[in-house]
């Protein structure tokens, strides 16, 4: 086949392919996480303060690293990675599931 068969949107799309593959996997990667960041603001709003949001963060931490502990048993590791982990992502996300529960909101309005 020569290139002259090829129809012009065949053209393009080959031209397309043959770009290098980190210009589309970054556009790929901007879309998503924009799509992420918009799903996450539409249904979880922010309901922590950003000083509160800090102390989450590193109770995360230290909760997950103390599971490391040599004296913590298995089970109290996995409870203390639990705790921790529901900590750090409230935090990161800035949003509190059982505020939302209960009405709560420490968040500033802008």
């Amino acid at each position: 086949m020569e290139k002259s068969d090829l129809n012009p949107l065949s053209l393009a799309t080959v031209s397309i392919l043959r770009e290098p593959p980190g210009l589309f996997a970054k556009l790929k990667e901007q879309v998503m996480v924009d799509a992420m960041v918009k799903f996450l603001k539409k249904n979880f709003p922010s309901n922590v303060e950003k000083s509160e949001r800090a102390v989450r963060i590193a109770c995360g931490v230290v909760l997950i690293a103390a599971s490391f502990m040599d004296f913590v048993t298995r089970d109290q590791a996995f409870w203390l990675v639990f705790v921790g982990w529901l900590s750090l992502m409230s935090g990161v996300v800035s949003h509190c599931p059982v505020y939302r529960l209960f009405g709560i909101n420490t968040a500033k309005k802008d």
